[in-house]
This record gives structure tokens, sequence and C-alpha cells, in this order.
């Protein structure tokens, strides 16, 4: 039997056109998927026409800009090493970024970064906490409506600001809620609307030591109401308007609505 080294022997010539072509075809997709990419990688990682025109910050009254860019760097590199290949210059980097909320800047509740890829503009929004009080236990710091603590405040007195005098003695840290326990932050802030919706001024309120699971609330008249760290007191609103329609709130010393469904007062 005879033996054949060269495969293209056993080939017509139209088979062998076809192979040849097949292999041209095969090269040139090779070729042309070589420079697809290497275009690609140029054009993400290293071309002018992908980097930040302009980097903007509206509504900082919070932290200095350059501060502000650098810990939205340091927050969005922990997102995935692609991102951090981009680097901060590249407008791919900042795309998706979306709202921040833990910026690392305690006065801000939210960063918005907001990208136009095709204008190569990143504009970062600056969402300020809203002061509500002052809270102190070791330390005093001001508070927004979400409890969370975000500027170092001096002992105030008096009725003009809100103060909350914690009797835990705990560490207050800036950028974290004042208190341990958020559902009772929590009662404590949906009661305390309820009085001033009631038309009593407050003046000081206090928290208790924990293990006794209360808080009082010192009216400018003199009166104080002691409420249950674990719930609101149900129909406290009506409540009040009926004490208020049955006596004179300054002439009590105290009302206890510490106990569900009951009210004590003298």
């Amino acid at each position: 039997m005879a033996s054949y080294s060269d495969t293209n022997e056993l080939l017509t010539p139209s088979k062998r056109r076809m192979r040849r072509r097949r292999i041209i075809i095969f090269w040139s997709v090779v070729v042309a998927t070589v420079i697809f990419v290497g275009g690609l990688i140029y054009l993400v990682y290293f071309s002018s026409f992908i980097k930040v025109k302009q980097f903007s910050i509206q509504g900082n009254r919070v932290a200095g800009s350059d501060d502000l860019q650098q810990l939205l760097i340091k927050k969005l590199d922990t997102r995935g090493w692609f991102r951090r290949g981009l680097g901060s210059n590249n407008i791919l980097y900042w795309v998706g970024a979306g709202e921040v909320d833990d910026s690392g800047i305690p006065a801000a509740s939210a960063v918005v970064v907001h990208t136009n890829i095709f204008t190569r503009t990143v504009s970062v929004e600056i969402k300020e906490r809203i002061f509500v009080g002052v809270w102190c236990s070791k330390t005093c710091v001001g508070f927004d409506s979400n409890g969370i603590a975000y500027f170092l405040a001096p002992n105030v007195e008096g009725s003009l600001l809100l103060k909350v005098q914690d009797e835990n003695e705990s560490e207050l840290v800036l950028g974290s809620p004042v208190f341990f326990d958020p559902r009772a932050l929590q009662n404590i802030f949906q009661s305390l609307t309820i009085v001033k919706e009631s038309g009593i001024a407050v003046d000081t309120i206090r928290v208790k030591e924990a293990t006794l699971r209360e808080w009082e609330l010192h009216s400018t008249k003199g009166t104080v109401f002691k409420f249950s760290l674990d719930f609101v007191p149900e129909k406290l609103k009506s409540v009040l308007d009926n004490l208020k329609e049955r006596t004179k709130l300054e002439d009590l010393s105290y009302v206890d609505m510490r106990v569900e469904n009951r009210v004590y007062y003298k």
C-alpha cells in the first residue's frame, strides 16, 4: 500500500484552495482580535480621551476638596481590582459610583457621585446632616435626626438647643449612633416629636442607666415626663392633650408613662 507524507497530495486543487482560505481567515481573525484588544486596552488605560476632564464638588462645607476626593478614592478602591487598575484619573473609574453612604465624613449623611462619560466630568454632591441637638455622655456631640454623632459640641445649657444627658457614660464616636440601642433611640425620637406637637416646650432629656430601660423628658415648666426605652406610649398625643385639659402641666411634678397603657401623675 502506498503512503503519502504530504497530505496536500490527497486533496484536490479546490480543496487545497479552500484550506488555504480557512487558514488565512483564521489568522486574519486572530490578528484583528489582537489589534482590537490592544486598542481597547490602550483606549481604556492609556489614552487621554478617557481621562477625567473636570472634577467638582457641590454643597461642600464639611471637608476640604482634596480630603474629600481622597476619601472617595479610598472607598471606591475597595469595590474591585478593575476599578483600582483604572485609577481615579480615568472617567470609567467613577462610572456607577452612585451614592456613597459611608464616605468617612461624619458631617455628610451621603455623598453622591454624578459622572458624565461624554463630557468626562465628575460632579460630587454633598448631602449634609441636619442638626437636631446635643448629646452628652463622657463628651458632648451634635447629632442628626438619625441619631448620628457628627461633630464635637460644648456642654450647652438652656432650652434654645435640645440637650440629651446620657447617664451611661458611653463613648461617643463621630459618624456612629449616639446610643447603642437603635430601637430605643427611635422610640425616644418618636415620643419627643409627639410631645413637641402637643405644644410642650422641652428643656432637657435624660437617658437613665441602661439596666433601668427608661428616660426622662424635662419641660421648661419643670414637669418631668418619664418614658420606657422599650416602647412609645399608645395614643401619646391624646394622653397629653387630656392631661392639659384636666390639669395644669406646670403644677405637676411628674407624668409617668413607663408602664404600657398606664399613666401616673402627681
